[in-house]
This record gives C-alpha cells, structure tokens and sequence, in this order.
C-alpha cells in the first residue's frame, strides 16, 4: 500500500530556557557516573547495526530496543582500523556485571534480522569494554567472541 505524497513544509520551532540545573554532591550517588561504555566492533559489510537490547542478571526479559550510536572509543585499538570496521555503542553498563544484549540489524535490502550476544561483562580495570563480531561467509547467521 502507498502512502499519500504530502508536500514539505516548514514548521516553526518554539525556543525554551530551563533553570539551571541541580547538582547533585559528589558522594550522593555514584552509580551513574560508575557505568562503563559498551562496543561491538564487526567488519564493514552490507550491514548495519541499528538497535539494542540489555538483559542483565535478574531481569526475565530483554529490555526495551534502544538506538546504537556509530562511533569508537578514543583510543580504540590498532587491530580494528576505523576504515575496515564499523563500532557500535550499544550502551553504559555497570562494571564486573553479566548481562546479555541483542543486536538489530538491517541488510542492504532492508531485511530484518538479530544476533544475540551472551554472558558479556564490562571490566572495572578497563576504560571501554568491546565484543568483536566474527561472520561466517554467508552472512545468514552471526556469531560473537569476547576480545579486548
């Protein structure tokens, strides 16, 4: 079924001030400012990641899908050039703390799919944690192992 074409237009947007914010002391809770990134670094292919989902310890279900952002750490590793792999955030995780994760992914002809990784943990010691993810020739079905 199509969809109506409907010519664009401008919409004019309303601008807001907000006071300023309340800043919390430092020893009241640390909890957030303790969550460490999360990546998964895969080779560029006719792919792209788009969403996630975190199931941690404790949880029945998988949690909402939340969008993946494109970008690397800063100090990503030599082993994974920017130019022949593509880095996902998948999102801020507590540290030392198991949790499974689902990717969304979409092909180049725009066809659904997802790839479960399990039992990943975000070392304390470490600024990032990343999962690498190994593809078999027929991108049909995907595969995940831990590396650093």
């Amino acid at each position: 079924m199509k969809r109506a074409y409907s010519a664009p237009h401008l919409a004019q947007l309303e601008s807001r001030e907000f006071p300023e914010p309340a800043w919390e002391s430092p020893d009241r809770d640390n909890s957030f400012r303790d969550l460490l990134p999360f990546y998964v670094v895969y080779p560029r292919r006719s792919f792209t990641a788009i969403a996630a989902s975190l199931k941690f310890h404790g949880d029945k279900d998988y949690r909402g899908w939340q969008p993946v952002a494109n970008s690397a750490p800063q100090q990503s590793p030599a082993e994974h050039p920017d130019d022949h792999y593509q880095w996902i955030l998948i999102g801020y995780v507590p540290p030392n703390t198991s949790f499974d994760a689902k990717l969304k992914l979409r092909d180049s002809q725009s066809r659904l799919g997802v790839a479960v990784l399990r039992d990943l943990v975000a070392a304390e010691d470490r600024p990032f944690q990343s999962v690498h993810l190994k593809l078999p020739a027929p991108v049909e079905h995907f595969a995940a192992s831990a590396s650093d």
